[in-house]
Order: C-alpha cells, then structure tokens, then sequence
C-alpha cells in the first residue's frame, strides 16, 4: 500500500514540475536578454555617477580642495590633483597615465561605454521593434559614447593642437564591434575626436 502512494507521489510530482517549466520566465544561461527595443530601452535609464566636482576641475571651472593651493601643487609626488589644478603640461602627459588604472573618473567613463552604449548599439538592429524607436535608440547611444569618451579624454589626453593631433596619442576608443577578449589600443588625438 505505501509502494503505491510513494508511486503516485512522483507521478503527481513528475506531471506537476513539467507543466511548471512553461510558466516560468527563467530565459536559458547564454541566451540574449535584450532581444526588444523596450529591453535595450532600459539601458539608458542607469544612473551615471561620475562626481561632478571632478568634472568640473576637468573642464576648467572650478578649482574645489580642501587644503590650500599652494600645499596640492607642492607635493613630492605628483597626484591627479596636482596634476589638473597645476595645469602640468608635463604631469598630465608622463604620469597621469598610470594613474588611470585606479581611477574612479576613467573607469566609470568606460564603464558606462561598455555597459549602455555599446550594447545597445551592437543589438539595436537585430532587435523587434519598429524603425523610429531603433533609429532614436542608436542616436541616444552613440550620444552616451561620445559623451562619456569626450569627459575621458579632458582628462587623460593632452590638450588638443591641430598642429600636433595627428601624432599625439589619447584614450581608447571602444566602439560596439571591439573584441572585449582583446585589448584596447589607443588612438590619436585627430581620430579619436573623429570618432566622438
């Protein structure tokens, strides 16, 4: 008698969680999520957080520090700091570089190249939905790229000179078909503005 109800348990059992499986909205490991317009949509609604002191000593309008001038530029070893409130020409093109590797401002700018706007537009053409949203989609992305590259390289580039552009080398700049497995290589200061 038991034998029979432990069978009919996983009769009862077996029935049940396969007629679950349709019900559930669990896509399969490697499957692409973002297959519609509104899901690619969805990307552009993430909060950027770059600070916005930062931005402003990059672009020249606001010195913002908590010690003295004088005590910043004076420092043995050169910071970002020391180096974009002191306008080092010097600073800016042999060490700011390798000040990049922990730095909140150039990985959050790529951060955000690589997580909005290069997936939108690497998926936007092969997604459902209609021509107008793809198109306005694309134009939303490629405005992020160009953003988020202009805010890395007034950091991390020398200024740009017409005259010297074409030989002086910037920033990366990571379009939707790099091959994340492989390493970026930067570009000139001519082509990477071209890009942007």
């Amino acid at each position: 008698m038991k034998i029979k109800y432990i069978a009919a348990g996983m009769i009862v059992s077996a029935i049940a969680m396969s007629s679950c499986s349709d019900f559930t909205e669990i896509d399969a490991k490697g499957k692409n999520l973002l297959n519609r317009t509104q899901d690619l949509e969805l990307l552009l609604n993430a909060d950027y957080s770059l600070r916005a002191t930062t931005m402003q000593e990059v672009c020249g309008d606001l010195i913002y520090a908590y010690s003295p001038l004088s005590t910043i530029l004076k420092v043995p070893v050169k910071t970002t700091n020391s180096i974009i409130m002191g306008w080092d020409e010097v600073g800016h093109d042999e060490n700011l570089p390798e000040l990049t590797a922990s730095d909140e401002w150039y990985s959050g700018c790529y951060e955000y190249i690589g997580r909005i706007a290069n997936p939108i537009l690497s998926m936007v053409d092969a997604a459902d939905g209609d021509g107008a949203t793809k198109a306005a989609l694309k134009a939303e992305a490629y405005v992020v790229r160009a953003y988020f590259h202009f805010l890395a390289v007034q950091k991390f580039a020398p200024a740009y000179n017409p005259a010297t552009a074409s030989h002086t080398v910037a920033l990366s700049y990571v379009k939707e078909d790099q091959d994340i497995k492989s390493p970026t290589e930067p570009v000139t200061l001519d082509v990477f503005y071209d890009n942007i």
